[in-house]
């Protein structure tokens, strides 16, 4: 749901939302271990297929791993089909959530009615009438981005979008003592959400309430889910994948897919605790 374009931080949200279900575990310099599988997503599975199986040995996967994988040039395609795979299932999975309303046929309808305007915009310029030839881009431009981006959600999309909103906006106001009293899994989630959507607002937030508490000395252990390291991690784990959609030609995003993040199972859930 973020604004149907994929990133090289969604690709990190999703990774990081497999170790807060438990699914993978974090392991030193950098390195993920796959626990299970049993459980997972369709899309999760092709993630995993995509970074364990291919890229990575198996049962473990690292960022050293990518550039290894992508320094033979005949493994781009393949990166490219099993990451272009995850996307298809991400996709579906929004889909079969119920989260946008089923108006094709209208944006088609809408698409072609704009195309039709293209005659007459040609007629207006080739007698000239400027100001109706103008008005009448205008108007063409106007439906076709209308058909392309016209995504209208249900009420239960609609809810979604809401408390997404309600997170972003109350989570930057947290104070680190409220933060502190959260479950493990509410704070996983907001980093993975402040990646995932890649808004600076909520990247800043995070890096000072996980840099609060690696500074507290009242506080001895270091959950999965505000481990400090978090913070290299997550940006080592950007930069590698931007590195990637680099090296195989695909610039740094791909727009046209739909946000993987943490998925409908899981998005939500955490921004009811701010």
């Amino acid at each position: 749901m973020n604004y149907q374009i994929i990133q090289p931080e969604t690709i990190v949200a999703a990774l990081l939302d497999l170790v807060r279900k438990g699914h993978v575990k974090k392991l030193d310099n950098d390195c993920f271990r796959l626990l299970n599988k049993s459980g997972l997503m369709r899309h999760e599975k092709n993630l995993v297929k995509w970074l364990f199986n291919e890229i990575g040995s198996g049962d473990e996967f690292s960022f050293d791993d990518i550039e290894s994988y992508l320094k033979n040039k005949k493994n781009h395609q393949t990166y490219q089909q099993l990451k272009s795979n995850w996307q298809k299932e991400v996709r579906a999975e929004i889909k079969e959530a119920g989260l946008y309303i089923n108006k094709v046929k209208y944006r088609i309808t809408v698409g072609l009615f704009s195309i039709l305007l293209v005659p007459l915009i040609i007629l207006f310029a080739t007698h000239g009438l400027t100001a109706l030839a103008v008005t009448s881009i205008i108007i063409c431009l106007g439906l076709l981005l209308f058909a392309i981006f016209y995504y209208p959600k249900t009420l239960k999309g609609f809810k979604v979008t809401l408390e997404l909103r309600h997170f972003k906006q109350e989570f930057p106001k947290l104070l680190a003592s409220t933060w502190q009293t959260l479950s493990d899994d509410d704070k996983m989630r907001a980093f993975i959400i402040g990646i995932g959507s890649n808004e600076k607002k909520l990247i800043k937030k995070n890096e000072s309430l996980v840099n609060a508490f690696k500074t507290n000395e009242q506080q001895s252990s270091t959950a999965y889910g505000f481990d400090p390291t978090w913070l290299i991690i997550a940006a080592a784990a950007t930069a590698n994948f931007n590195s990637a959609e680099q090296s195989t030609g695909t610039g740094a995003s791909s727009g046209g897919f739909t946000s993987g993040g943490t998925g409908t199972g899981g998005g939500g859930g955490g921004s009811g605790a701010f």
